[in-house]
């Protein structure tokens, strides 16, 4: 696999960087994800987990989430993104998000993309020259009384670097945009890394590392319309990676990664919800415990070779992942919903890249995947060979267009597949089935990238990338009412049970959707002079079932995103301002489910809205860095879509304002030994 530069890729892919990290000054993973077309997060106030939509996909593994090479594939059931992941910004150094079903070599079931994030490493913490140095960086925020502390340590050797770092986060409840505290929206989270990298020979490099998280805080009831959960989340990862890549032998560029990674939340409920008559949390005390551990390897050899005038990158590989479920119910009458299981997905693939000349490039792929899944005492397994092929031309210097064709495949989920149970409260039912197919997408995808230099003034860069693209998917997994009755006449499915009120039948089933469709136009282009910078982003998509012709309910409100910047005083001083208008998510945009009252949407509609950051930082020497923001500068009161907002009333409005305000330092030794031999040679 060769690295290349963003705009170099041809496919739809968005970078940040520790830079963009830094000036972003977040709190939640979301703020660093700003401005990058087609990525949603639908997170809850509440709930310091993280998750991502790409290209109106979520869910159940549809986006491979990687934190250092390691997938995050926790789930529960709930109110909330049925797959979600822990990690805190501070430790991160930057992401790759790649849209569509084009990374073969990143793993399965990635129909929807991969958000590939990176933890710090000894380089971003040392200056070229030093052997050992810290790093001290502490924030506040305003909006919730919020607090961040981090210290990082690193040390180089001529065979061996180390890191570690920790980091101390206390959030309070903020604010909306009108003012009202939003209960239980505080955490308080401690999380660590440790990683060595030994260098045995100059061709080769052991890494290994561990990253903890841990987080407290208080879950739901910021209506009135939920019970209150005590709720601790610790999160482990152990990830070993070796690479082997000998001077002179182009055939040989390997990579291979083992992992371990564990999600354990246990929640206990302190304030019980129980309305009109109905128990839906259980006595105070209620406690349940959800566990999910993941473990596998991947590895990858990269050959480069030349035919005459082509030039030939063959990469080629393999990986094996397991998630195993365990679920300790309590007397939590939602706990049961998220099943216990077992699923394993595992796959190799090729890819050939020929390029000739300068104006010619070619991607072929082949991925095989393959899934066994358990639970239940029931068992199921597929395989699947899915293609992938990109031809992009530059037929005038600085413009390549460029066509894509991929497939994707996705293995039905534990919870997909097993989950039986009353909703709390035993309202309505909810049926397993064990049979589901296995999505596949097909995407087809037009682009071009746009380099320029030297454009308006001497050194100036102008990028862009510009994407269509359309999914279509096979099989579509889909949370769907499959059967309702309020009369008694009719005969129920036979894994439908009658209410907990023994008056009707309401059953809901994850179910296959024949035919899905996802498509739309993505912008993303950037314009640096130096002195002065500006960006705009955006995306529009829409997202159809066509076998009822409904929309598709994790569709993202389309949305446009423009940055302008400059830098003073000998660049030491960079101020900006990011504005983003959301668009409505409309009534006709959402589709419908069966209520109390009749038919009503799955999401409530939003209106539209415009969000303006402010960023300010000044940065006197390589050692010292003050920084400043305004968030939501406009105090704009608003709910993100998908968020947590149902027709039931399960709304966590969104932060108002929020001045931060934050210092970094740090400290860096030099080899004066190398320094000294080198005067006196």
């Amino acid at each position: 696999m060769t690295q290349e530069p963003v705009i170099d890729t041809l496919a739809a892919v968005s970078a940040v960087r520790l830079a963009q990290i830094a000036q972003a000054q977040p709190t939640r993973l979301s703020d660093i994800l700003t401005g990058i077309p087609s990525v949603w997060s639908p997170e809850r106030g509440d709930d310091p987990s993280s998750a991502i939509n790409i290209r109106g996909m979520q869910d159940f593994g549809r986006v491979d989430v990687l934190v250092d090479g390691v997938p995050q594939d926790f789930e529960r059931s709930g109110h909330f993104a049925d797959g979600t992941f822990y990690v805190d910004p501070e430790l991160l150094s930057g992401v790759d998000i790649v849209k569509g079903p084009v990374a073969n070599i990143y793993g399965s079931g990635a129909i929807g993309g991969v958000a590939a994030f990176s933890t710090k490493d000894v380089n971003d913490i040392l200056l070229p020259g030093e052997i050992a140095g810290a790093e001290v960086h502490g924030m506040y925020g305003t909006n919730g009384n919020d607090w961040l502390s981090s210290v990082f340590v690193a040390g180089r050797g001529p065979n061996a670097d180390i890191l570690a770092g920790g980091v101390y986060r206390d959030n309070g409840n903020y604010q909306d945009g009108d003012g009202a505290v939003v209960p239980n929206t505080g955490s308080e989270t401690e999380s660590g890394i440790v990683k060595l990298t030994a260098r045995p020979g100059d061709d080769q490099q052991i890494k290994v590392e561990a990253i903890t998280y841990n987080t407290d805080y208080n879950f739901g009831d910021t209506t009135g319309e939920e019970g209150v959960y005590a709720t601790n989340i610790k999160n482990q990862t152990v990830n070993g990676q070796y690479s082997w890549k000998p001077a002179g032998v182009p055939l040989i560029d390997f990579q291979s990664n083992a992992y371990w990674n564990q999600t354990l939340a246990r929640q206990t409920v302190t304030v019980p919800y129980v309305a009109d008559g109905i128990d839906f949390t259980g006595p105070s005390g209620t406690a349940s415990s959800f566990m999910v551990n993941s473990a596998g390897f991947n590895i990858h050899n990269t050959s480069r070779f030349d035919t005459g005038a082509l030039r030939h990158t063959v990469t080629y590989g393999g990986d094996f992942n397991n998630d195993t479920a365990d679920v300790a119910d309590g007397n939590d009458p939602g706990a049961p919903l998220t099943p216990g299981g077992q699923r394993e997905t595992y796959g190799s693939f090729v890819q050939w890249q020929v390029n000739y000349s300068n104006w010619f490039e070619m991607i072929n792929a082949l991925r095989y995947d393959a899934f066994n899944l358990d639970g239940e005492g029931v068992s199921h397994s597929g395989d699947r060979l899915s293609p992938k092929t990109t031809i992009g031309i530059t037929p005038i210097q600085g413009l390549t267009p460029y066509f894509t064709y991929a497939e994707g495949y996705r293995a039905p989920s534990v919870t997909e597949s097993f989950i039986a149970g009353y909703h709390p409260g035993d309202i309505f039912y909810f049926m397993p089935n064990p049979d589901l197919s296995p999505e596949i997408g097909k995407t087809t995808e037009a682009g071009l990238n746009i380099k320029y230099d030297n454009v308006l003034a001497a050194g100036d860069k102008f990028r862009a990338k510009i994407n269509v693209f359309r999914n279509n998917i096979t099989d579509y997994i889909d949370l769907t009412n499959v059967f309702t009755d309020f009369t008694g006449t009719l005969t129920p499915p036979p894994q439908c049970q009658i209410s907990g009120f023994g008056a009707y039948y309401d059953c809901y089933q994850y179910i296959n959707v024949p035919q899905a469709r996802i498509q739309g136009a993505e912008l993303e282009a950037n314009y640096d002079a130096g002195s002065w910078f500006a960006g705009v982003s955006g995306q529009h998509l829409r997202g159809e079932n066509l076998t009822d012709g409904s929309p598709l309910a994790t569709i993202p409100p389309d949305q446009m995103s423009f940055l302008l910047g400059a830098r003073f005083l000998d660049r030491k001083v960079t101020a900006a301002v990011r504005w983003t208008a959301v668009a409505a998510k409309t009534l006709d945009q959402i589709p419908l489910e069966e209520g109390d009252t009749g038919l009503v949407p799955i999401f409530d509609p939003t209106p539209s809205y415009n969000l303006v950051n402010l960023y300010l930082s000044y940065q006197p020497n390589p050692d010292v860095v003050a920084a400043f923001s305004v968030e939501n500068l406009l105090n704009v009161d608003y709910t993100k879509y998908m968020c947590c907002s149902t027709a039931d009333g399960y709304v966590v409005p969104s932060p108002g304002i929020t001045f931060k305000a934050s210092l970094t330092l740090r400290y860096g030794v030099k080899d004066d030994s190398a320094k000294a031999k080198g005067n006196n040679s």
